[in-house]
């Protein structure tokens, strides 16, 4: 009696497995050496935003990075370097208008006044690229991978930019002044100019990615 049971109530269990299995989608075998992307999705990390910028260590200043960064689509290490470039190079551009106008107004050269304006130029470009070079190899371009290289390097092809940025301004405020613009204001407005010119230069050549096999 028992065993008939028994017997009947294992039927039964077959029967109620067997119409659960027809009833479920069935999931299809895995082949030996094929991966499972069932669970792919879950076990990838989720990756953070990339930050293009450097953290200033200001709240308010980051949260503005942040905020051009979104924005711009992680480009706000440009606007960051840009900011920093114009502060120092406002900085140098001041030294530089007060240097030319002490060695053209305030010293004498026995030369003609053109050759005056030239060595007062020279000398006031000189003191304003050691001052740009200084502040923004120490913090406008420091991330760049150019800044790898030795700092009488950077220095001497920061100088490089800045002798091809100083023919520029020569030829420009030069002409302004032949056109009889004072020579304060065409000193101005040729590094206005020219700024422009050497920052972009200074990405592409002064602080260029170094190359493999010693090649800069």
């Amino acid at each position: 009696m028992f065993n008939r049971k028994a017997r009947s109530w294992e039927g039964k269990h077959a029967q109620l497995a067997e119409t659960y299995e027809t009833t479920q989608p069935k999931r299809p075998v895995q082949q030996l050496g094929e991966r499972d992307h069932s669970t792919e999705v879950l076990a990838q990390p989720i990756q953070a935003h990339q930050l293009s910028y450097h953290s200033t260590g200001w709240a308010y200043t980051d949260l503005a990075l942040e905020i051009i960064d979104k924005f711009t689509r992680g480009h706000a290490d440009w606007i960051q370097r840009a900011f920093s470039y114009l502060l120092f190079g406002g900085f140098a551009a001041i030294v530089q208008l007060i240097f030319f106008y002490i060695m053209y107004y305030r010293v004498s050269l026995p030369v003609d006044q053109p050759w005056h304006y030239v060595i007062a130029f020279a000398l006031a470009n000189e003191v304003a690229n050691l001052a740009n070079f200084f502040s923004n190899d120490l913090i406008t371009f420091r991330y760049l991978p150019g800044h790898t290289r030795p700092w009488f390097v950077r220095c001497a092809r920061f100088h490089m930019t800045c002798v091809a940025g100083t023919l520029l301004q020569l030829v420009i405020s030069f002409s302004l002044y032949l056109l009889m613009i004072p020579a304060l204001l065409a000193q101005a407005g040729a590094i206005l100019i020219v700024t422009a010119f050497n920052f972009s230069f200074h990405h592409v050549f002064t602080y260029r990615r170094v190359m493999p096999h010693g090649k800069s």
